[in-house]
């Protein structure tokens, strides 16, 4: 019997950069209408989740940056898990010198090298990407980027390690054009920062946190906390930084526009995120159940 119900958000409940599928809100609310639990687990942050959360007027639990925060519905912290300010820096300085942008995930909010360089390229890509958009649909659409986006403009690392009160929660680079300094710096992490873990969300990213901040290992936490074994939990994902909840559920559900490391570790496996996968995968397993 699955008795909590987790699912990422990019790529997986989300059909876009901020929009549920609205089979996937008629499905949360479905089980949280029957008492079921239900929790997000995601890269992103508590404010970066509920943004897209509201407009639906969906609460839930949110494990967030990977597993390095467990949240309450109200945003209070269960759980943190932070990295050090010597493995950040050592890891930063590596990043920097395949020439990567980062961003940093702190307590004091999101730290980014060049943020207002970095926005501008995007919003020039959404624009690209987005021809069909009239202009007030396009000044609506940017506004919510910048929201979801929004972070401090800093031009060093040690701008934020200045601060030794700050807690590191989880680090991101990216690289669009040559994967294999993301491979570089994925080799770094994994020989020489034991304490540290790399996964990705994306092709062209890398997602650092720390080894015990992983979201298998959160949602393992919280389904303890509830009185429930992880045989009793279903789980989906799209990406690599789903693969350790999907190892240790239950009930693993892949999208089907997932990567193959996800599609390799899931018992089972949906539609794609365009077409309310998250949905189909859940009413699935109620109906077995029954």
């Amino acid at each position: 019997m699955i008795r909590l119900f987790a699912s990422d958000m990019d790529g997986t409940i989300l059909q876009d950069h901020s929009t549920i599928h609205p089979d996937n809100v008629k499905m949360v609310r479905y089980l949280q209408d029957k008492n079921i639990p239900f929790i997000i687990c995601t890269g992103r942050d508590f404010y970066q989740a509920s943004l897209c959360l509201k407009p639906e007027n969906l609460q839930c639990p949110i494990i967030g940056l990977n597993g390095a925060i467990i949240y309450e519905e109200d945003g209070t912290i269960l759980k943190e898990v932070t990295l050090s300010h010597e493995d950040t820096r050592a890891l930063i300085q590596k990043i920097e010198l395949h020439q990567n942008n980062w961003d940093m995930m702190t307590s004091n909010g999101i730290y980014s090298l060049h943020f207002e360089e970095k926005f501008a390229k995007k919003v020039e890509t959404f624009k690209h990407n987005h021809p069909e958009l009239t202009p007030a649909k396009l000044e609506e659409e940017l506004i919510k980027l910048r929201q979801l986006f929004e972070a401090i403009d800093v031009s060093s690392v040690e701008e934020v390690l200045a601060d030794p009160s700050v807690k590191i929660y989880k680090i991101l680079t990216s690289n669009d054009e040559q994967e294999s300094a993301l491979l570089e710096i994925r080799s770094f992490v994994d020989t020489q920062l034991p304490n540290l873990v790399a996964t990705s969300s994306f092709r062209t990213n890398i997602e650092v946190t720390h080894k015990d901040a992983q979201k298998g290992i959160a949602l393992h936490h919280y389904a303890e906390t509830l009185g429930i074994s992880m045989e009793e939990v279903f789980t989906i994902g799209d990406n690599s930084n789903d693969v350790s909840m999907l190892k240790l559920a239950g009930y693993s559900v892949a999208m089907g526009n997932a990567n193959q490391e996800a599609m390799a570790t899931a018992k089972y496996q949906t539609d794609d995120n365009k077409h309310g996968g998250v949905a189909k995968a859940i009413q699935k397993c109620l109906e077995q159940q029954n």
